[in-house]
C-alpha cells in the first residue's frame, strides 16, 4: 500500500498521507508481533503446543480472566476449564467477572505488575459488591511484595478458613501469588500457590511441618531467535506433614500406637 503510493509524484498531500499510512502499517504489523503467539508443532500431530490457562498466560487481562484463586480449595481447579480462552471469556460482560476484576486490579497495581489500573482495557463494575466475585477469596490483606518476580495477590494465614462458607481451617499458611518470566520466555506468567516462610514452618501446634509441593509445566523460550520447549517447575500446594513415630502419627492414620 506504502508502495503504490510512493509511485505517484511527490507533493505536501501525498507525503502526509505516505507518512500516515506508513506509521499505520507499522503500528498494525507491531501490534499483531507483540500478540501473535508462537505456535511450535507438537510432535505427532499437526497442533500448536498449548498451554493450560489455569496455570499459565500471555498477559495481565488473560491471567485476570483465567487464573483461578488457587489459596482456596485446589478442587476448584478440578472444575476450572484450563485450555485456551475463548472470545467471550475476553468480552468479560457479566456482573460476576467485572465484580472480579474491579476487585483484583488494585492488588496487581500493589503488588506492582501494573502500574496503573487504566491500563486494563477489560469492563469493570461500577459498585463493587465483594460477594458477587465468587473466584477470589480476598478477606486478607496481601503481604509484602516477594524477591524477584514474584507478585502475591493474596494469603489464607494458618488456622483460618478459606472462606464464609467452609468451617474447614488450613494447616499451613500460603499465599496466592503470579510469578512473571523473563521477556525470552512464553508464556510469561505463571499462577503459584506458596508455602508462607518456605519448607519447614510449623503445622499443628508444631507436631508438623509445612512442606511445598510443585508441578512441571511446559513453556517456551526463545533461544538463537528461535523458540524452543522447556520445563520449568511451579509451586502449587502446601502440605502439612507429620512425622512418623510422633503422637501425631496416630491421629492421621486413625489408630492406636501408644
Amino acid at each position: 500500500v506504502v508502495q503504490s503510493f510512493t509511485s505517484i509524484k511527490p507533493n505536501k498531500t501525498t507525503l502526509r498521507l505516505n507518512v500516515l499510512l506508513y506509521d499505520i502499517l507499522c503500528r498494525y504489523l507491531t501490534v499483531n508481533y507483540l500478540f501473535k503467539c508462537p505456535c511450535v508443532i507438537k510432535p505427532g500431530t499437526n497442533q500448536c503446543i498449548a498451554y493450560d490457562s489455569r496455570f499459565q498466560a500471555s498477559s495481565i487481562e488473560e491471567a485476570i480472566l483465567a487464573f483461578p484463586d488457587i489459596s482456596g480449595d485446589t478442587r476448584t481447579l478440578e472444575a476450572a476449564a484450563g485450555g485456551n480462552l475463548n472470545a467471550d471469556a475476553f468480552s468479560c460482560r457479566t456482573l460476576e467477572c467485572q465484580t472480579c476484576v474491579a476487585l483484583l486490579v488494585p492488588r496487581l497495581v500493589s503488588a506492582g505488575l501494573l502500574k496503573a489500573p487504566s491500563e486494563i482495557t477489560i469492563p469493570v463494575a461500577r459498585n463493587v459488591t465483594p460477594k458477587n466475585c465468587h473466584r477470589f477469596r480476598f478477606a486478607n490483606p496481601p503481604p509484602h511484595r516477594f524477591l524477584g518476580q514474584r507478585f502475591t495477590i493474596a494469603c489464607i494465614n494458618r488456622g483460618e478458613a478459606e472462606s464464609e462458607e467452609t468451617d474447614l481451617l488450613n494447616l499451613c499458611s500460603v499465599c496466592w501469588t503470579w510469578r512473571q518470566l523473563p521477556e525470552d520466555y512464553f508464556p510469561r506468567l505463571v499462577n503459584e500457590l506458596l508455602c508462607v516462610n518456605g519448607n519447614g514452618s510449623t503445622c499443628l501446634s508444631g507436631w508438623g511441618s509445612c512442606h511445598q509441593r510443585f508441578r512441571n509445566v511446559d513453556v517456551l523460550k526463545r533461544v538463537g531467535g528461535k523458540w524452543q520447549t522447556t520445563t520449568i517447575s511451579i509451586a502449587n500446594c502446601c502440605d502439612c506433614k507429620v512425622k512418623a513415630g510422633t503422637e501425631a502419627h496416630a491421629l492421621v492414620v486413625g489408630k492406636a500406637y501408644f
